[in-house]
């Protein structure tokens, strides 16, 4: 991969493992547009350190606002009454208690991946993000946080985001879908799929380290290795740009660039697919 493509590459990614659009089905056609032939584990390694790293200084307001109020929380055991007003508690509860259920989902897709090599399906998969995309722009929003949910939103909400792990499928698009089928506030649900994407990326990341073990890795050169840096340092960037983006179209609930950037994206691996 040029050093173009690296850039190209990092910051794709970093966008769209924030974005409502899926960032592994970006990544399958830029490999197959930079003329990469399979996956290389140790690029992808970096990028899903830069995106973590990314995810935390756009998000550290949130994560310190949580932090705090955890700490708060065993000064008011004598007062529970009081914990109700401890937002950010609500939401870590609710997020701990989707993902085990998005990482369960994840492990096991690992053992249909050769089921979504087909191009027909990964462009269909395509499709039925665009529509999860596209609906909640018309749907009517509801007003519940994380003190108005169950466990079994935070199962149905972990279920959406196992999705993630089929090519095609946004894991923030999925949960933000989810969260208005659960009658709950656009902006929380945005919040949540912030919060899961840090145990999704890690999750992501382990994968990357035992790809690294099995399947090995190719000779190491300057130029490989400045790639690599690249891809990381502009996944960094992506990943922040794209919580900016999210965080701003929120307010406007309209998602449906996405959904048509799905289709085009749908459309143009399916001709790439032909002309093979």
């Amino acid at each position: 991969m040029s050093l173009f493509a690296s850039i190209i590459y990092g910051i794709v990614s970093g966008l769209t493992e924030i974005l409502p659009v899926s960032s592994q089905a970006n990544q399958m056609v830029m490999r197959q547009l930079f003329g990469v032939s399979q996956k290389e584990p140790i690029r992808d390694l970096l990028v899903h350190i830069a995106i973590i790293l990314g995810l935390f200084v756009a998000c550290r307001g949130m994560f310190s606002k949580i932090r705090r109020e955890q700490v708060l929380v065993h000064r008011m055991r004598r007062n529970p009454s009081q914990l109700h007003a401890l937002k950010g508690v609500y939401d870590m509860r609710l997020v701990k208690t989707a993902a085990p259920i998005m990482i369960v989902g994840m492990i096991a897709n690992l053992f249909f991946n050769h089921f979504y090599e087909k191009r027909v399906l990964f462009c269909l998969f395509l499709l039925i993000n665009a529509a999860l995309t596209l609906v909640p722009t018309y749907m009517h929003q509801g007003n519940k946080d994380a003190r108005s949910m169950n466990r079994l939103d935070g199962w149905f909400i972990g279920f959406a985001a196992a999705l993630s792990a089929i090519p095609g499928i946004s894991r923030n698009g999925a949960i933000m879908f989810m969260t208005l089928i659960r009658e709950a506030d656009k902006r929380n649900g945005v919040t949540w799929a912030l919060m899961l994407s840090v145990p999704a990326v890690v999750l992501l990341a382990v994968f990357d380290i035992v790809a690294i073990f099995t399947v090995g890795i190719d000779t190491l050169t300057l130029a490989v290795f400045l790639g690599y840096l690249l891809s990381m340092v502009f996944a960094f960037a992506g990943a922040f740009l794209g919580v900016s983006v999210i965080r701003v179209l929120i307010e406007h609930s309209d998602y449906s660039c996405f959904a048509y950037y799905d289709f085009g994206l749908a459309l143009f691996s399916f001709v790439l697919y032909l002309i093979a």
